[in-house]
């Protein structure tokens, strides 16, 4: 373990790790998520959440490696990772593919939650794959795209019992809804207006944009 420090910022802690490290993580932990979904035909257990947390930061982690960035884990409740040449911070977030249930409409989506841009530089969100294991998308986006993100209190989490939820989140739909996406949150927030004329034309530019967010590790520089 060892100590930095960001510009102007109270020291932090940080854990040394190396991409072979990251590579052999990877590979143990694809096969315990792949034989707990074996086990898991009936319903009856689930992985992890925390598990596919931490799956998520070293897959991303592997990312940097290739990039020549060598990162450091972070820990802390700060962020996930630390890059040292740049002297930044990047928070990794999974979402598994997800459907809506009853009335609501039934686009496969990702949703993620509890981001804070105020502790972070950069942000990568994974949306998994169908098996909800392999990751199918990246969105990478900077602290200042990830501040134009619903802050959680206005989806209603705002009573005492959701109190652990804070931070912003975000929706994206897998390969465009069939419908607007205006109409699609509109349905969903429909008693929320003061979120359909402050926040939702933020995140639909998002939306109508993704190949802005796609993948774009390029955005991850000094």
């Amino acid at each position: 373990m060892s100590s930095d420090s960001g510009k102007g910022k109270a020291e932090f802690k940080t854990v040394d790790i190396t991409n072979e490290e990251c590579e052999k993580l990877v590979e143990l932990m694809d096969g315990f998520i792949e034989a707990f979904q074996r086990i898991d035909r009936k319903g009856k257990f689930h992985v992890p959440r925390g598990l596919y947390g931490e799956y998520a930061v070293y897959l991303v982690c592997l990312d940097l490696f290739k990039m020549g960035l060598n990162p450091k884990l972070m820990g802390g409740g700060i962020a996930d990772i630390w890059l040292p040449s740049l002297r930044k911070k990047v928070e990794v977030k999974r979402s598994g593919y997800q459907s809506r249930r009853r009335n609501e409409p039934k686009e496969r989506h990702w949703v993620w939650g509890n981001i804070h841009p105020e502790k972070i530089d950069y942000l990568v969100l994974i949306g998994a794959g169908k098996d909800n294991k392999q990751p199918s998308n990246y969105f990478i986006f900077t602290k200042q795209e990830a501040e134009e993100f619903i802050p959680l209190v206005d989806w209603g989490y705002n009573m005492p019992d959701h109190a652990k939820y804070t931070g912003r989140c975000l929706e994206i739909y897998d390969k465009g809804p069939r419908r607007s996406f205006r109409e699609i949150k509109w349905k969903v927030l429909k008693k929320k207006k003061h979120i359909e004329t402050e926040f939702i034309p933020k995140e639909e530019r998002i939306h109508e944009n993704l190949q802005g967010f796609q993948n774009r590790w390029d955005k991850i520089t000094g």
